[in-house]
């Protein structure tokens, strides 16, 4: 009987935490408020069955690192990364399993403190 129960709890914890959202360090860097200043693009895209965030800015030191800081968190959790450099620029490309989906993170070094960053995924891997 012991052993029915604990399988039941952890059934239980196991549904539970596959169903919590995902909390990546890299989507609280769209809550900062220095992401809308002038210069950065910013776009975001929400519907079903696409959830699209990005940022793209030509000379933003503070929020260049913040990225790179939180795409190396969010790059333990990944199922598979890309990564690679082309003309002393650096590139990576994460994907993150959630909800029997997939989260995409891109980010771009373009020179000089710029860079493209970017969360893509279908509305379900959020929840």
């Amino acid at each position: 009987m012991k052993r029915y129960i604990f399988i039941a709890i952890m059934v239980c914890i196991s549904a539970i935490c596959q169903a919590t959202p995902p909390r990546l360090a890299s989507e609280a860097i769209f809550n900062r408020k220095d992401i809308r200043q002038n210069g950065n693009i910013l776009v975001i895209t929400k519907t079903e069955d696409n959830f699209f965030r990005s940022v793209t800015a030509s000379n933003s030191k503070e929020l260049f690192k913040a990225i790179k800081e939180a795409v190396a968190k969010d790059r333990k959790r990944a199922s598979n990364t890309a990564e690679g450099y082309t003309n002393g620029k650096s590139y990576i490309i994460l994907n993150i399993p959630n909800n029997n989906q997939l989260i995409k993170i891109g980010f771009w070094d373009t020179g000089g403190n710029g860079f493209h960053f970017f969360i893509q995924a279908n509305a379900e891997a959020f929840r």
